[in-house]
């Protein structure tokens, strides 16, 4: 027999530590999981905990996480979910690591090579004076690989690096001021040579020069004169300056906006193949902005863009196919294009790809697949995409229900401003879900969804001023959450509004406005608004009694399979209210509602088989759906079951279930049940009461479980 080995003490504070969210603890957990050390080798725990540091922004596990996707070290080979992990690390500025990315990037490490991604990560690291980053970016302008080939971006940073040190770059410098004679090597004061070159009618170096007077960089900060050298640049068809002089016209940025003239500097740089320009001309055509509006032409820039690698065109032609927007709806093209997005990191993609996954959408459903795309859009920062996380594990779809987590990210996404956790947030903290129960924090949450207009939290934050929950009772502040409920498309918003205005709640009773607020419900389908309009109308309470119209609106709400209208349009069917006398529309009203669990449609359609009113008296039925409703608690049906039972012929008789029925309906208040149960308990043997308080007593506990 084989000894296990026992956790360490230092392994037992690890879990503890752990537990409680310490990311150093965390990550030290994971490699002991993975390397077998003081606990027995687990690789899918080691990747959980180094997840739960990573999530936290641990940079020594999102880098172990890289690595061990990156090797396949202990889980499936993934060169996306490396990047993935690699790139939470670079975000988190260390020139190291953003390097690092730049070369995954350039040699196509595990995914498809992107030199502009590459130049981009090479320019964070070089920027803080990483060496070798230097060197990768000056060598990128020298080839012109994702970024423009530009000579005098070359010499910059290749001196940068050699100024450091570094071997390479000084040979490479050499040469290329061989190559290129009128530049110095030293890019610190580059502005004269790229003011000389641009005065020789150097395309490039304008350019560069309106950049450096865009940015304040080594010369004081001047828009016009930005512009006035884009244009230089622009007319010599230098596709970049065309694209930036677009950008300055689109913002008014150093001159008047003028999206017309915009557009047609879009149009150069975007026939010129710059994949940024066709991206934003797609957007010109999608928005209308200096172009008649135009889907067809929007997707075909977007095409161009996407083609190129453009992230965010792939995005947005994608979203062109789901749609069926300027394209023939394509769910196949959709998922391609997202998943090409999605790939090159880009969270919107990630979280709308994660959509089709959930929804089955173009592709087999997969919750699974779904949860991985939300997971990484979501520690991208991605609201949405966080808000879909919450909801996954709220409802465990693709990952295990967990209602801490589930929380966490509704509450990510809450502080980002989205409307739709912040709702969900405040329903939690008010239910206690995987907490205590915190009415004030939910108000808080509440209000700032109704904020943004949100009719749900509109609807809410009414709620909760009328029942005075979280706050005091504000009748005044309840209407007016209610009213602008209303106005932003809650319909449900009409029902509670007009019951303050019947019932004079904190305002002057206004029958006249109650109707015409519960009308305006009604019509628009609130099945509420429509029970209580026809109870009125069937009363006469607050308005002219009509039986006939009450029939119309509990038909409505009816046909909305509301179980209550069901029953109460069965009947006026049984009673010929409003309709004429129709026994086998009452038993199918009746039917419809007691089918739902609804315990007084499931009494009353026990009355009408017992009695046999407009249909075929039939007792063992009703015998059964008396007691469907009696386990539910309902009185009246307690009490009919009994008298069933007390009175059914053969075996069916039962005097101590009977007696315990008429005890349960007394004890629920019915009082016809009283004189009925008194008479019984003077017939029973001691056996039968005993019997009788044995199956009250089993009832009770029934109920106490549920």
């Amino acid at each position: 027999m084989t000894r296990q080995t026992s956790p360490s003490p230092q392994i037992h504070e690890q879990f503890n530590a752990a537990w409680q969210g310490d990311p150093a603890a965390q990550m030290a957990l994971a490699i002991a999981c993975h390397e077998g050390k003081g606990v027995a080798a687990d690789d899918e725990a080691a990747r959980k905990w180094a997840s739960k540091a990573a999530q936290q922004g641990y940079l020594e596990a999102q880098l172990w996480l890289g690595d061990l996707y990156s090797d396949g070290d202990g889980v499936e080979q993934d060169g996306i979910q490396a990047l993935h992990w690699y790139l939470l690390a670079a975000e988190q500025g260390n020139p190291e690591h953003q390097l690092f990315v730049g070369h995954i990037y350039y040699n196509g490490q595990g995914v498809a090579a992107d030199w502009q991604q590459a130049a981009l990560w090479y320019r964070k690291a070089a920027e803080q004076g990483a060496a070798d980053a230097q060197f990768s970016l000056g060598q990128m302008y020298r080839m012109g690989q994702g970024v423009a080939q530009d000579p005098v971006q070359a010499v910059s940073w290749l001196s940068k690096a050699a100024e450091q040190g570094h071997s390479v770059a000084r040979k490479n410098l050499a040469q290329l001021t061989l190559e290129h004679p009128d530049w110095l090597q030293s890019g610190a004061d580059r502005l004269p040579y790229y003011r000389k070159a641009a005065d020789q009618g150097q395309a490039s170096a304008q350019r560069q020069l309106g950049l450096m007077y865009a940015q304040g960089d080594g010369i004081e900060q001047n828009h016009a004169e930005a512009v006035f050298w884009y244009y230089k640049a622009a007319e010599q068809h230098d596709r970049e300056a065309c694209y930036l002089l677009a950008m300055a016209y689109a913002k008014g940025v150093g001159i008047g906006t003028d999206e017309r003239v915009a557009v047609r500097w879009l149009r150069k740089a975007a026939d010129a193949g710059h994949g940024e320009a066709c991206f934003a001309l797609g957007n010109a055509y999608r928005k209308g902005q200096g172009v008649t509006a135009d889907d067809t032409q929007a997707v075909e820039w977007y095409r161009k863009a996407a083609e190129q690698g453009h992230a965010g065109a792939q995005t947005a032609l994608a979203a062109r196919y789901a749609d069926g927007q300027g394209v023939t709806q394509n769910l196949q093209e959709a998922l391609r294009w997202y998943r090409a997005a999605a790939q090159q990191g880009h969270a919107n993609a990630r979280n709308n790809l994660g959509n089709l996954y959930r929804s089955g959408k173009g592709v087999e459903r997969n919750d699974t697949e779904a949860v991985r795309w939300f997971r990484m859009a979501a520690e991208q920062g991605h609201s949405v995409a966080q808000y879909n996380l919450g909801q996954c594990h709220a409802h465990g779809h693709g990952v295990s229900q967990d209602d801490k987590e589930a929380m966490f990210w509704y509450r990510k996404a809450a502080t980002q401003g989205h409307k739709g956790a912040q709702l969900q947030l405040g329903h939690w903290l008010q239910q206690g879900r995987a907490g205590t129960v915190d009415h004030k924090e939910a108000i808080v949450w509440y209000r700032k969804s109704a904020e943004q207009g949100y009719a749900a939290a509109l609807l809410q934050l009414g709620h909760c001023y009328a029942q005075g929950i979280g706050v005091s009772q504000q009748w005044a502040e309840a209407v007016r959450c209610y009213r602008q409920a209303a106005e932003a498309g809650a319909v449900e918003a009409y029902y509670p509004l007009s019951r303050i205005y019947w019932q004079g709640s904190g305002v002057a009773r206004d029958q006249e406005l109650a109707q015409r607020l519960c009308r305006q419900g009604a019509r628009l389908g609130e099945i509420a608004a429509q029970r209580e309009l026809a109870l009125r109308l069937l009363s006469g309470d607050g308005i002219k009694s009509d039986p006939t119209e009450a029939a119309l609106w509990l038909r409505k709400a009816a046909a909305q399979n509301d179980p209550e209208a069901q029953t109460r349009l069965a009947t006026l069917y049984r009673d010929g209210i409003g309709v004429a006398a129709d026994g086998r529309e009452a038993l199918r009203w009746f039917n419809r509602a007691a089918d739902q669990g609804y315990a007084e449609a499931q009494n009353q359609l026990g009355n009408l088989l017992a009695f046999g009113e407009g249909v075929a008296q039939n007792l063992p039925e009703a015998e059964q759906w008396y007691r469907l409703a009696a386990e539910q608690g309902h009185a009246e049906a307690q009490y009919n079951l009994g008298m069933v039972l007390e009175e059914a012929e053969g075996t069916r008789k039962d005097p101590a279930a009977a007696h315990a029925w008429y005890t349960l309906s007394v004890m629920h208040g019915y009082r016809a049940a009283s004189k009925d149960k008194e008479r019984l308990t003077n017939h029973l043997t001691r056996a039968q009461l005993a019997e009788s308080q044995r199956q009250v007593r089993a009832w009770v506990e029934r109920q106490s479980h549920k």
